[in-house]
C-alpha cells in the first residue's frame, strides 16, 4: 500500500543519499522530468535535474540540510529531457539512523511553474500601472 501511495501521489517525492543520489524517483518525477526512475537512480541530482546556473546553490542547500539535520523548504528550477524548466517547491525532511546520524534526505515537490508566471504578470500588470500612473 505505502509503495502504491508514494508513486500514485501527484507530489514529486526522491529520495537521497549523503552524496545527492537519487535513491527513490516517483511516477510523479517520472511524469515531469521525462526521465526514468532507473535512469535516474544513482545520478546525482545537481548535475542532471537542476539548472546549470542553480547547481552549486542547489549541492550547498542539501549539503547543509542534510549535515544540520534540520528540515528545510527550498525553491528551485529543474530541467526536463526536453529542455523545459520548471519551478519546483520542495519540503525537505531529514531522516536520522539510530545514532541520530543522517541516513537519508526525503523531498516532496510541487510544480509552481504556472504560478510563479501568473505572479510575475501581475507584477508587471502593477508596475505598468504604476508607470501609466507617473506619467499621466
Amino acid at each position: 500500500l505505502a509503495r502504491a501511495v508514494l508513486h500514485n501521489t501527484a507530489a514529486l517525492m526522491c529520495l537521497f543519499d549523503l552524496g545527492g543520489r537519487f535513491l527513490l524517483f516517483n511516477r510523479a518525477c517520472e511524469d515531469l522530468s521525462g526521465w526514468s526512475a532507473e535512469e535516474m537512480l544513482g545520478q546525482v541530482v545537481w548535475e542532471t535535474l537542476v539548472v546549470p546556473e542553480e547547481r552549486e546553490l542547489a549541492r550547498m542547500g542539501m549539503t547543509l540540510t542534510m549535515t544540520s539535520g534540520r528540515n528545510s523548504v527550498a525553491e528551485g528550477i529543474w530541467v526536463d529531457r526536453q529542455g523545459t524548466r520548471h519551478t519546483i517547491s520542495w519540503h525537505n525532511t531529514v531522516l536520522l539512523d539510530e545514532h541520530g546520524e543522517f541516513s537519508r534526505l526525503v523531498c516532496v515537490g510541487v510544480d509552481v511553474t504556472e504560478q510563479r508566471r501568473a505572479e510575475a504578470r501581475l507584477r508587471e500588470l502593477a508596475e505598468r500601472d504604476v508607470l501609466t500612473g507617473v506619467l499621466n
